[in-house]
């Protein structure tokens, strides 16, 4: 059973409890205690219940001296095909850094986030989406740090995040500085990502006396990418930046295989993926990246900050994008 932010209160710093007054108060031997938050078996759920339900509300931390610090990491499940590489990376360079820090590591799913609410730990590093885990997410925060990736609207967490706006403008003033004056966008489905892309690439057309609206946009809500794809055609583009790892991989191999263009000669792409191997593809692809490693490190940093003082208020990180440059793109056909 998940326990609700009413009935967990905040921690506070005076007076912590003892693992022997916590004995006491649940009526428990201390092994009882030391085998619950240890996650050893042998003990009824409904006294596991109580243990950790007094244990967060007592504010009760195990003796620094004989316990390392240990952090949650949540990932909520995600095609690779669409995501690609990003979220993998994101994760790989999470558990470097905390290795690093000397964090021990226990980490959940989708398939086993309630679980979390039955593991002692001292903070949570998220890259998450599910709406089961964000509750899940929000009742620990009222007791535990909490730090999210990416997700700048939630405003109960700390979150590291990427400029997506200026993600779109590094790549529209790539393309126009390579002469397009006709370019579009393809995105799987509107969110507040894609918009934010679509806001910093009109931005910077515009500021340079180009123009970019709606028949530049298009989506394919997870089908085809062809009827989309002709449709941005038909208003005469000439480049395309795909915010997305599925299309990164999807609109070249439609544009070669099914409509037979030349890439870059007939159409500039420019995708979105970490994944190294673009480099060996034909051409290889102009890719926008998030700083992963750095993300990694910032969301770290932030977490130690909250569990240093308990009391620090939700903080938000903003960092750049990265532009790869490569040879999927060049100048349009006259």
């Amino acid at each position: 059973m998940l326990c609700t932010a009413r009935e967990f209160q905040p921690m506070t710093q005076s007076q912590p409890i003892s693992i022997y007054q916590l004995a006491q108060k649940l009526g428990v031997s201390t092994t009882t205690i030391s085998r619950v938050l240890n996650g050893r078996e042998g003990i009824g759920q409904a006294t596991r219940q109580r243990v950790w339900e007094a244990a967060r509300a007592s504010g009760f931390r195990p003796r620094m001296a004989v316990r390392q610090r240990t952090v949650g990491v949540v990932q909520d499940y995600v095609p690779e095909h669409f995501m690609g590489t990003q979220v993998s990376t994101l994760n790989i360079s999470v558990d470097k850094a905390l290795t690093e820090k000397k964090f021990s590591i226990e980490t959940f799913g989708t398939h086993n986030i309630e679980s979390i609410t039955e593991r002692y730990l001292d903070a949570v590093l998220a890259i998450a989406w599910e709406p089961k885990t964000l509750d899940v997410l929000r009742a620990l925060s009222q007791t535990i740090p909490v730090v999210i990736f990416n997700r700048p609207e939630i405003q109960e967490f700390s979150t590291v995040c990427t400029n997506h706006k200026q993600g779109g403008q590094i790549v529209a003033q790539h393309l126009w500085e390579q002469g397009h004056r006709h370019i579009g966008m393809m995105a799987t489905k509107p969110s507040m990502e894609q918009q934010a892309y679509q806001t910093g690439m009109r931005q910077y057309i515009e500021s340079q006396g180009g123009t970019f609206n709606e028949d530049h946009v298009a989506y394919n809500f997870f089908r085809s990418s062809l009827a989309p794809l002709k449709r941005l055609l038909s208003h005469k583009i000439t480049a395309i930046f795909m915010p997305n790892s599925e299309l990164t991989y999807e609109v070249p191999y439609l544009c070669m295989e099914g409509m037979n263009m030349a890439i870059p000669e007939d159409l500039s792409l420019v995708g979105m993926d970490a994944n190294p191997a673009l480099q060996f593809y034909r051409p290889p692809m102009t890719v926008l990246t998030e700083p992963l490693n750095d993300m990694a490190i910032a969301g770290i940093d932030i977490l130690q900050q909250h569990i240093d003082n308990p009391n620090l208020k939700p903080q938000k990180m903003v960092l750049d994008h990265q532009l790869v440059i490569r040879e999927s793109v060049t100048v349009p056909r006259s």
